[in-house]
């Protein structure tokens, strides 16, 4: 067979990794087809598709995920600098102006609804509960805010 109908484990720069790109829904559904997680090939599977990467666990097979989380308000702040210098409609406004008028670049709940799949609509508490239950029991989590003390 092909390089494509099997799982290899490639070399570049020192770095090891299995040839499947876990960064597109079409890699995870491949990584899935191959078997990826249960062929005892990756100690890490890297993805941010999380609901698609979960797809390639069971029962037997169980995924523990880990994420670094920064603060809502630091994300947002960084974003509308990083917006300042990228985007000419964004050039000269405040944060404040951003905040206020930036629509759909202003982040609203990212990780909440990231978590809860609820990318549009209002919030309620219960969704907040929801994401709160999803990275108790899915996720070892760190902040950025203390990354020496994330990796350690």
């Amino acid at each position: 067979g092909s390089d494509e109908e099997v799982l290899l484990v490639e070399e570049d720069d020192g770095k090891r990794f299995v040839n499947v790109d876990t960064s597109t829904s079409s890699g995870l559904e491949r990584a899935k087809t191959l078997d990826l997680a249960t062929s005892g090939v990756p100690d890490v599977i890297i993805s941010t598709i999380f609901h698609d990467v979960l797809a390639l666990f069971n029962q037997e097979n169980r995924a523990r995920a880990f994420v670094v989380l920064r603060h809502p308000l630091e994300r947002a702040i960084s974003k509308y600098y990083s917006d300042l210098v990228t985007d000419p409609e964004v050039a000269g406004m405040t944060l404040t102006q951003y905040i206020r008028e930036g629509g759909a670049r202003v982040e609203n709940n990212y990780v909440t609804r990231f978590l809860t799949g609820q990318y549009g609509g209002a919030l309620g508490m219960h969704h907040l509960d929801m994401a709160r239950e999803v990275l108790r029991r899915k996720f070892v989590v760190g902040l950025a805010s203390d990354l020496p003390g994330t990796v350690r």
